[in-house]
């Protein structure tokens, strides 16, 4: 798909490689817990921190995908950095003073605002799910108990994920419809007032 974007001439063509990027972190842990279970325990303690990490590297990326492109918010992450990094500089002339939610969330909301940020946070929270293993002996009677309660959250991370990820794909539909439109009336404007002429 990267290349075909190239070969369209599509500016956001290296989409397709981060979100490439993004399913291959999710393999590279899978591989790693598959074979920790072939090892000792000795050596099986030792790949732990590196699934740990491999786990977190994940998360984190797979929860910024879920904000930036399956959500449609914080579209200007160089503006938000620019404004954190201004209010902590000595400023010599008035800034245009925004709120959070303007530099993080999109300006449509249909959820609102309280419920699109419990969403948000909770898919965060959702997806350190994995961080229960740690837990399991002591929260968990059983594995199958463990097992079955964090594919219950991972269904419900998904199922809220879905509230705003359709809301997003609806929002650009609309656009696009709009300036399909638009389009298709200036067309038309400009080709009866070339009539005229």
């Amino acid at each position: 798909m990267l290349n075909i974007g190239r070969m369209k001439n599509d500016p956001k063509a290296y989409q397709h490689l981060l979100n490439a990027i993004k399913y291959s972190t999710s393999l590279f842990p899978i591989c790693l817990s598959a074979y920790q279970k072939t090892v000792d325990q000795v050596r099986r303690d030792q790949l732990e921190q590196y699934l740990i990490v491999l786990l977190t590297i994940n998360a984190l990326y797979s929860y910024a995908w879920d904000i930036i492109m399956d959500w449609g918010m914080m579209q200007n992450p160089t503006q938000l950095i620019g404004e954190t990094c201004a209010q902590t500089l000595p400023q010599k002339q008035p800034r245009d003073k925004k709120g959070w939610a303007s530099l993080l969330l999109r300006p449509r909301l249909r959820f609102g605002l309280l419920l699109s940020s419990v969403i948000i946070l909770a898919d965060g929270i959702l997806r350190f799910s994995w961080t229960l293993r740690f837990y399991e002996a002591v929260i968990f009677s059983s594995n199958d108990i463990y097992i079955l309660s964090t594919e219950l959250l991972e269904a419900y991370r998904r199922a809220i994920w879905n509230l705003l990820r359709v809301e997003w794909e609806n929002i650009k539909q609309y656009k696009s419809a709009t300036n399909d439109h638009s389009q298709f009336t200036k067309s038309v404007e400009l080709t009866f007032s070339e009539a005229l002429w």
